[in-house]
């Protein structure tokens, strides 16, 4: 676990690093790599299928509702895929310890946005930010669990 957190870790900063400097546009092959990574993770930890398979099931359903409403991008997705079929190869607690930071970072990102709206009087509010919730997020369950 150690060291898919930790390539995790380093192909998430530079996924956000190139989400933040190229307005939302980032080198996929990150995503192809890790996916990779997360595949090998079968043959180090006995999985059961019958965990995974729930999990592969739900989160096909989340991507494909995110994907019918266009809140994430392709790569944001791919990140997801990859993320939580890895938590739940190792721990399936640590996914939803994942899930549920990542639900909290989005509604404090949310409410924030929202009072900075109100304060300012900005028209909108911003759209779903991907990668840095992803990144804080990966970062803080890996270090947590490490």
């Amino acid at each position: 676990m150690i060291g898919w957190s930790i390539l995790g870790i380093l192909h998430l900063l530079i996924l956000t690093y190139q989400d933040i400097k190229n307005k939302r546009l980032v080198d996929d092959r990150h995503n192809w790599f890790m996916m990779g990574a997360t595949i090998m993770l079968f043959s180090l930890y006995d999985t059961n299928i019958w965990i995974i398979l729930p999990v592969i099931i739900i989160t096909s359903i989340l991507i494909s509702y995110i994907s019918s409403k266009k809140l994430l991008g392709s790569a944001d997705i791919k990140t997801i895929i990859w993320s939580f079929t890895g938590f739940a190869i190792i721990n399936i607690w640590i996914l939803v310890n994942y899930a549920l930071l990542i639900l909290i970072l989005i509604c404090l990102y949310y409410l924030l946005a929202f009072i900075m709206k109100k304060i300012f009087k900005a028209g909108y509010i911003p759209n779903l930010p991907g990668y840095p919730v992803f990144f804080i997020a990966f970062t803080l369950i890996s270090i947590l669990l490490i």
